[in-house]
């Protein structure tokens, strides 16, 4: 077989992201309270297992299905992204919010399913890590 230009670029193409990324361990999130939430409550979103500097990310929807998320899958249709920060040494984020008194009445009944993922570097052969969360969800009074 003779290698050509052409031929060397599409086999670096082709074995590229895999020598680049790297699918790593399942990262948990959860999310509280588990009752429905109405207005004047506090939500907390709890993600961990993730890598020192990683980018940590948060997926909402409420249609569950298959959504690429770089080299992982998520299970969420995701309406939005919620950026969450970058994952301290002890590779655990929180964070806690408190909902308006008053809340738009389109939200009632309605659940967001929230899954966690993150995108870091791994300093020993400087490859890309993907990581996704658990499901869990937010549903509202």
């Amino acid at each position: 077989m003779r290698w050509t230009v052409s031929s060397c670029l599409m086999a670096t193409l082709l074995v590229a992201p895999v020598a680049f990324a790297d699918v790593g361990p399942d990262l948990s999130l959860t999310v509280t309270p588990d009752d429905p939430v109405g207005g004047g409550d506090t939500v907390t979103f709890d993600l961990s297992g993730g890598d020192f500097f990683s980018l940590a990310f948060l997926a909402a929807g409420d249609t569950l299905g298959s959504s690429p998320f770089g080299e992982v899958t998520l299970d969420v249709l995701p309406d939005l992204y919620l950026f969450l920060g970058l994952f301290p040494s002890d590779g655990s984020l929180s964070t806690s919010f408190a909902l308006p008194d008053t809340l738009p009445p389109e939200l009632s009944g309605l659940i967001f399913h929230l899954q966690g993922a993150s995108v870091g570097i791994n300093f020993e052969d400087f490859t890309l890590t993907w990581r996704k969360s658990n499901l869990d969800s937010l549903s509202f009074e």
